[in-house]
């Protein structure tokens, strides 16, 4: 399992070892993306780079930190970099291993409408995983908290995923506390795990420059 991408064997030996020591193999891990340009202010790099899902022991932890270091160089990310005027030299990869949450609702959560950029919550929702939402093209349902007040919600929850109103509450509360935190709009990733909300991933939400008149 060399990751010949870095060149190096002695790499892959000492993350083997490393991963040997302190994962618990009977957990499911992701294994996901973590550049040093991604999800920034001027760059989003989205759905350029890979992240791994659902992976189980050492040696399959090992390979799918490959993939994402081995993704990293691909020729649509070389492109990326070159519209953009950055140079392959200026990109650095890390890679983020996070217990896998047992997910009996996933979603996404802005805290600032991404599309209009008004002063609202706009919270997304599949049952199951969220490889259902980003990948498997299901229908979520969408709720918008303006102020306190729902200014839109599922028009027929029985068609939808029929996701519980107190899991949406829970997510705009954590979604409001993590932006007064964090001192910007927030673009978050959730996943409910039959007793609380976990937030697995955190990214500023970019291009937000909309006129209002």
């Amino acid at each position: 399992h060399a990751c010949h991408v870095q060149g190096d064997e002695e790499i892959a030996a000492a993350l083997k070892a490393e991963l040997t020591a302190k994962l618990d193999r009977q957990k499911r891990y992701a294994v996901r993306s973590s550049a040093n340009l991604e999800d920034g202010e001027a760059y989003s790099f989205a759905g350029q780079f890979k992240s791994v899902l659902d992976v189980q022991g050492v040696d399959e932890i090992l390979q799918a930190i490959c993939s994402v270091w081995t993704a990293a160089q691909s020729e649509e990310v070389q492109v990326y970099l070159g519209q953009h005027g950055i140079s392959a030299r200026d990109l650095k990869m890390a890679v983020i291993i996070q217990e896998m949450v047992p997910a009996r609702v996933s979603g996404v959560a802005f805290s600032k409408n991404p599309i209009t950029g008004l002063d609202e919550v706009v919270v997304e929702a599949v049952r199951g995983s969220g490889v259902a939402l980003v990948q498997e093209g299901v229908t979520p349902d969408r709720w918008i908290n303006k102020w306190g007040t729902w200014i839109s919600t599922p028009a027929d929850p029985s068609n939808g995923q029929g996701v519980e109103i107190e899991i949406i509450e829970k997510v705009v509360r954590g979604t409001k506390e993590i932006a007064r935190a964090y001192g910007r709009p927030v673009d978050l990733e959730w996943v409910y795990d039959g007793r609380e909300v976990q937030w697995v991933q955190l990214r500023e939400i970019t291009s937000l420059e909309i006129p209002l008149y």
